[in-house]
């Protein structure tokens, strides 16, 4: 487990840049906290890309950062023994994956179980070209304006019914 968290860290430090601390605004990590996803429903339907064909993996995000003063995660598997950004949701904004080469914007339709910086243990997604993404994940250690997020599983649903899911761990927080 120690051997996780120095690679986490590692690609943190690296070519992430860290989630860092909010000048005293709680409003970022209040609105997070609420559902305000529904009102972004319009612009992911603006976004329409053409659902890939067959879910057969996950792919690399383009951009794995959060934009400045907002709250989110990013979600990391394991791609030929080193961690890779596959999922990345905005707090209150969208949430973006890319499958088959698309990238695809979602928007939250559920959540469930505690919530941290506006991402809770259980949350569903969905897109407007017919993908669903369910992510589960458990809250460990915490640091600076962040917390590490452990066991994640990222299920992906394409239009044909089919599935891929695959383990995640990643990181939940603030970014300045």
């Amino acid at each position: 487990m120690k051997k996780f968290y120095l690679i986490l860290i590692a690609i943190l430090l690296s070519g992430c840049q860290t989630l860092s601390a909010l000048t005293g605004d709680k409003n970022i990590e209040t609105a997070a906290a609420t559902d305000m996803d529904a009102e972004n429903a319009a612009s992911a339907e603006d976004e329409v890309a053409t659902p890939p064909k067959t879910i057969d993996g996950l792919d690399q995000l383009a951009d794995a950062q959060l934009p400045s003063k907002s709250c989110g995660m990013i979600l990391w598997t394991l791609d030929a023994q080193r961690p890779t950004p596959v999922f990345r949701y905005v707090a209150g904004e969208d949430a973006e994956i890319s499958v088959g080469g698309t990238p695809i914007q979602l928007i939250r339709t559920s959540h469930d179980g505690y919530s941290v910086y506006g991402v809770f243990e259980s949350q569903e997604f969905t897109s407007a070209v017919g993908v669903s993404v369910e992510v589960e994940t458990q809250f460990g250690l915490g640091f600076d304006n962040g917390v590490y997020l452990e066991r994640g599983v990222v299920k992906v649903t394409g239009v044909d019914g089919w599935s891929v899911v695959s383990p995640a761990a990643g990181v939940a927080g603030c970014r300045s």
